[in-house]
């Protein structure tokens, strides 16, 4: 079944926004699928932490290599060792044996956000893009990505691209990215193994 985004981001005054950082185009369409993702014990004992202690806990999605930002989910559930969630095993046996800590997640919003675009946005002084995998980014900038995300997802609406230069004509040029915005796992397999 295809998955429908966008959907509503939460933001509660004590939101937090964290970078993921995944390998490859294949584990998102997965994540997609199943609304899961997954991380190693330590990265997953710090979203625990947060989120108990925030209201919301954003992920901001990138693949390793891309060049952009792919979208965003918000944190839905503890991450656990795939033994913990009894209820699932049937979806564990699609899903790579790698993905030991998984978690919840309810994907917002899909789309290309060129790095080129987001220079502005800093954490610790730097653009956004050089964040690690489970880094937190101040709010203004997260929620600030966010909104170029949702901007793009409209524009990919009425254009048929996705990437942030369809949202901002005025930097075009850049290379035309896949509309995620309502793609089954299967078509977004197809992109991310070309």
């Amino acid at each position: 079944p295809t998955k429908t985004v966008p959907k509503e981001r939460p933001e509660g005054k004590d939101a937090v926004y964290v970078v993921m950082k995944s390998i490859n185009h294949e584990h998102l369409a997965q994540s997609i699928e199943h609304e899961l993702w997954f991380t190693s014990k330590s990265m997953g004992d710090e979203l625990n932490k947060l989120l108990r202690d925030h209201s919301t806990v954003i992920l901001l999605f990138s693949v390793k290599g891309s060049g952009y930002f792919t979208g965003y989910a918000s944190m839905h559930g503890p991450v656990r060792h795939r033994s913990e969630h009894l209820t699932m095993q049937d979806v564990f046996d699609q899903l790579p044996s790698m993905w030991q800590h998984i978690f919840r997640i309810n994907w917002l919003n899909v789309g290309g956000v060129e790095f080129s675009d987001t220079l502005h946005l800093k954490a610790d002084g730097r653009p956004i893009q050089y964040a690690k995998d489970g880094d937190q980014v101040p709010r203004d900038a997260g929620a600030e990505l966010c909104n170029m995300i949702d901007a793009t997802a409209r524009a990919a609406k009425k254009t048929g691209s996705v990437s942030s230069s369809a949202a901002s004509p005025t930097r075009g040029g850049h290379q035309q990215h896949p509309d995620f915005s309502e793609m089954s796992y299967d078509e977004y397999r197809k992109i991310s193994t070309r």
